[in-house]
């Protein structure tokens, strides 16, 4: 059997205190049935390897949009009835949930631990439900290619079947990310294939059963453990499971992201190559460690991490806690995201040819109709248009048909009291599969239009990382003066101070705060702009 990143359920019995066996309802946890050999590097390495692959960042300063096509896995029964054949509802709430997370917009972001706030990070990453099949041709789902399977009824899909599921039906790996869901046997919630990437350290240990090829590649993900109870509670989705979070596992690996032990099992010799990872003996499985209160977050630090830290990061997406205790990704990870989608094969080259300039969105508001307007300072790759919305920050949603390159309007009807709709513009490409940046956003809230205007490109600060002074020339962002805000990734302004044109350079002094990412917001009588900045 292909050694292949798994999750699996464990089964447990348990015993009365009276030695009288009894039946008990029988718990879920995730657990990897990996069989990668030991890994080759120490901690120490792992330290030195991220501090310099940070001077040298692959800093992604952009959201990239990754292509996805969800191929769904359906059996027939003998009155022709499908099995498994999960709504584009219950799809889209699963995309939908993995973009909160990877955008660092999670409902339960606030339960982050105090100790690791200002390391959780929006890893500037979003999934773009594909509108272009390979050949070019439109697609009726967007992002969505049913596929009837050789089973029957409620029969499930070993390793191998899916191997030539995938085998059989992968569309391009350099153009769209596949994700395939099926029901799986032996309880599996899901695996993912790593990038084919040795320069980055860890997925040198990779068996080869695990890496991406051309003809096997995605994330695997079981039926009953595809979509998010977020949204809908109707999904038939598995109790502790049911928030979306082993797709955004699953999709860390694709991304090259280990473990937060390390490969194979947890031991205090193994590391994921993350300073903001603290080393644990064991994963962190079910949801006993939730609650901070208890001391569990404690006992499985390994001595070096508990001269440094005083909890164990069990609120990582790479650990095995349920869904609910989820909550970020860190720094660290990011960079190792951040080299993947810059240098990996079939990673680096998701959304190539993106169709070019920048959008800007308007809105001519009406009693039940609205006209959204827009105009792009370039064309170039450009196919057409798509519009998506956003209800009560709910995710977005494609409302249009591809439009004709030469449309610049769409109507969009007026929603209901209370209701805040988001609109955005993005331009699309049939050739690469590709999506561009996005527009600015309009929302519209009981007849009010608020424009969140399109920021500049290029605001510079330099150095980008830093240990802690950053700087920048005001005279390219204000004519007279200006305000610049500095924020944690939590949302908490940290630094105000007032610029002007008279200092040809103003620094920023960040020195005295924790190491992590923050936003810098300049606004001045040109405009406002925003930039993140790392502190080492």
């Amino acid at each position: 059997m292909l050694s292949i990143k798994k999750i699996t359920v464990l089964v447990s019995l348990f015993f009365s205190f009276f030695s009288i066996v009894t039946a008990q309802e029988i718990p879920l946890q995730r657990h990897c049935r990996s069989t990668l050999h030991e890994p080759v590097f120490t901690y120490s390495q792992a330290k030195s390897y991220l501090s310099n692959r940070r001077v040298n960042a692959m800093n992604r300063t952009n959201i990239s949009n990754l292509p996805v096509i969800v191929h769904v896995i359906y059996n027939l029964d003998e009155k022709n009835t499908k099995h498994n054949n999960i709504s584009s509802e219950q799809i889209l709430s699963q995309i939908n949930s993995t973009n909160r997370d990877l955008l660092h917009q999670n409902n339960n972001r606030t339960q982050t631990l105090d100790e690791f706030s200002s390391d959780a990070v929006n890893s500037l990453v979003e999934l773009k439900m594909a509108v272009y099949s390979p050949d070019g041709q439109v697609l009726v789902e967007p992002g969505i290619n049913r596929i009837q399977g050789s089973l029957k009824g409620d029969d499930e899909y070993s390793i191998s079947q899916v191997d030539q599921i995938i085998a059989d039906n992968i569309w391009d790996h350099e153009k769209y990310m596949n994700i395939w869901v099926v029901p799986l046997t032996n309880n599996w919630l899901g695996y993912a294939y790593f990038p084919n990437y040795t320069d980055l350290q860890g997925l040198d240990q990779v068996s080869n059963g695990e890496v991406a090829t051309s003809s096997r590649d995605g994330i695997v993900i079981d039926t009953h453990f595809f979509g998010s109870n977020e949204f809908d509670e109707g999904y038939d989705l598995e109790n502790h499971y049911d928030l979306g979070r082993t797709l955004t596992h699953e999709l860390g690996h694709y991304l090259g992201l280990l473990h937060i032990w390390g490969v194979g099992s947890a031991s205090c010799s193994k590391d994921d190559y993350c300073d903001d990872t603290p080393q644990i003996s064991s994963s962190h499985s079910g949801s006993r460690y939730c609650n901070a209160t208890t001391g569990e977050e404690v006992k499985l630090l390994c001595d070096s991490a508990a001269l440094i830290f005083d909890s164990s990061q069990y609120q990582n997406y790479m650990d095995y806690t349920n869904d609910s205790c989820m909550t970020m990704f860190s720094l660290d990870q990011k960079s190792r995201i951040d080299v993947i989608l810059t240098d990996a094969p079939a990673r680096n080259t998701l959304n190539q040819n993106m169709p070019t300039g920048t959008i800007t969105l308007e809105v001519n508001p009406g009693t039940d109709l609205n006209a959204l307007t827009w105009t792009i300072s370039e064309d170039d790759n450009v196919s057409g248009f798509i519009v998506e919305k956003s209800i009560n920050k709910q995710g977005y949603k494609i409302i249009s048909a591809i439009l004709s390159p030469n449309d610049n309007a769409f109507s969009v009807t007026s929603e209901s009291v209370d209701t805040r709709v988001t609109y955005r513009v993005y331009a699309v490409n049939n050739t690469g599969a590709s999506f561009s940046k996005s527009s600015n956003t309009i929302t519209i809230y009981n007849g009010i239009v608020g424009l969140d205007t399109k920021q500049r490109e290029k605001f510079t600060i330099y150095p980008n990382p830093s240990e802690g002074i950053f700087k920048l020339k005001p005279a390219q962002y204000i004519s007279q003066c200006g305000l610049l805000e500095v924020w944690s990734s939590s949302g908490a302004l940290i630094l105000s101070k007032e610029i002007n044109t008279s200092s040809a350079e103003v620094s920023i002094d960040l020195s005295s705060y924790p190491r992590g990412t923050y936003f810098m917001k300049l606004s001045s009588d040109l405009g406002v702009f925003t930039q993140r900045c790392i502190k080492l």
